[in-house]
């Protein structure tokens, strides 16, 4: 049989339909890829406080262990669906100041006691509170709003249940605690001092610096911000930054940022040779308390009396 001469020679026609399926099956790989980095996007924009946060419910070490005594304490949340939080004061020679501990985004206070240690030896009470989703507090999971209103909580409880006003309340952040710090001081500015540990610039340059989601739209997928570089030039009470050189979490270059930001009259910066992120009282040992004792001294007699 003779082909009409329009007919287009078999080899043609499937390489035509090798192209097509080629095609068709770039565009199934490329959407596939599409709806799967969109995903990524949905998934680090809804649950990026899992990754903000890491709290334990397992509290394993308490006060005892240290030879503290203490007072177990439960402090409402206000406007919350009857939420408490789980604290512990630690009482000591002096009744003002007093220091209110805010810890970082992993754990629970029982993992900061050693801490809290260094400043009950120095004769002040120490309040620890566990934000709501941590340790034995009661409550949703963490975010950035709700750990800011646990922490005007733990305040307020200085303020009413002890007696203490704001410039008798020195309030230690390590680490995200110390981003916490800064808004709490930035809401409540007749705060005695601030102490800032180990703690960054901004979740934001936390991101750039761990460098793993640059190949995300970040800026768009970030709900967070513990934009500490932005508030702490507005802080005039006294400011202490402490960090580790060692630390492999936070760099300390981040609490130099945050020092050379601070526009308080009395400001320090404290750099430890190679001590890490979470064992700064442990490391730093007696040199690290007695530049937490000279920048208490310093503030204490001269400042928090005369603060209005």
């Amino acid at each position: 049989m003779i082909q009409g001469a329009n007919a287009l020679p078999t080899n043609f026609q499937s390489g035509a339909e090798l192209v097509l399926i080629f095609a068709k099956t770039l565009l199934i790989v490329l959407g596939t890829i599409g709806g799967l980095y969109g995903l990524v996007c949905w998934i680090l924009w809804r649950w990026q406080e899992r990754l903000t946060f890491l709290p334990s419910r397992r509290i394993v070490h308490t006060p005892e262990e240290y030879g503290l005594d203490y007072e177990e304490l439960w402090l409402p949340v206000p406007q919350s669906q009857g939420d408490r939080l789980h604290s512990w004061w630690l009482s000591a020679t002096n009744t003002t100041p007093a220091v209110l501990l805010l810890h970082g985004n992993g754990f629970n206070i029982g993992a900061n006691l050693p801490q809290a240690k260094v400043f009950h030896d120095l004769g002040y009470p120490v309040l620890l509170v566990d934000y709501r989703g941590y340790g034995r507090s009661e409550g949703p999971f963490a975010n950035e709003p709700q750990v800011y209103t646990d922490a005007q909580v733990a305040l307020n409880y200085l303020q009413q249940g002890r007696g203490l006003q704001h410039q008798d309340i020195i309030v230690f952040g390590h680490s995200m605690g110390g981003a916490i710090a800064i808004e709490l001081a930035q809401r409540n500015p007749n705060l005695g001092a601030l102490i800032i540990q180990g703690s960054f610039t901004s979740l934001r340059q936390m991101v750039d610096h761990d460098g793993i989601y640059g190949w995300l739209p970040i800026d768009r997928i970030m709900r967070q911000s513990f934009d500490s570089i932005a508030k702490v030039p507005h802080l005039k009470m006294p400011l202490f930054f402490v960090h580790g050189d060692g630390d492999r979490r936070v760099p300390s270059w981040m609490s130099e940022q945050l020092y050379a930001a601070a526009t308080a009259a009395i400001k320090e910066l404290y750099i430890l040779p190679g001590v890490d992120h979470n064992h700064v009282p442990e490391m730093g040992s007696a040199a690290y308390v007695q530049r937490v004792r000279d920048f208490l001294n310093r503030i204490v007699p001269e400042h928090l009396s005369n603060l209005t």
